[in-house]
């Protein structure tokens, strides 16, 4: 039996264990398409696998901080961070902003860390403070005005009838008899 014998008899049963059903023919060859449940454990797996990345990063920064690991920190995290921001309906550039300066926090206070294993609840809680401050620094905030655009408004308005509402009532009310 020739090598594309061969390939084409353990064709099917591979497919059937690797989950895949033969759509067809092309050139003798096999066309595989996985069945429906793989995309979805492919992407299971897929997730895992960056949640595992993720984990040996973060271990590897907590065990010892130093530019090398935070840079991967950085790298892995910052997306997620200014994704976390824009979903909070800030600007990307406020979002990114907001990003650095929880990974700041994150660098700086990375030895506090009670639980590793919860960095990542953590660095997010960081994150929801990081906007809360941001927001609250927004609140206090005052509009400054320009003293020379106080004067112009100043002299524009002393074109207008200094009289009121009260003060044309009070008029009318003088005008009347005391009885009435």
């Amino acid at each position: 039996m020739g090598l594309k014998a061969r390939w084409q008899a353990s064709k099917p049963q591979e497919t059937q264990a690797l989950g895949c059903r033969r759509v067809g023919r092309e050139s003798a060859l096999y066309k595989v398409q996985p069945k429906e449940g793989l995309n979805l454990m492919r992407n299971e797996l897929i997730a895992s696998e960056k949640h595992l990345y993720e984990a040996s990063v973060t271990e590897k920064f907590l065990e010892g901080p130093n530019e090398v690991s935070f840079a991967e920190l950085f790298t892995i995290f910052t997306p997620q961070l200014v994704a976390f921001f824009r979903a909070r309906s800030c600007e990307l550039a406020l979002a990114e902003d907001l990003a650095q300066e929880v990974m700041m926090t994150v660098y700086c206070k990375a030895a506090q860390l009670r639980d590793r294993t919860l960095f990542r609840a953590w660095l997010f809680k960081v994150a929801r403070n990081a906007l809360c401050r941001h927001y609250s620094k927004q609140v206090r905030e005052v509009e400054t005005i320009d003293l020379a655009d106080v004067a112009e408004r100043l002299t524009a308005g002393s074109h207008k009838p200094a009289a009121t509402p009260a003060f044309a009532f009070m008029h009318w009310m003088a005008c009347l008899d005391s009885r009435e």
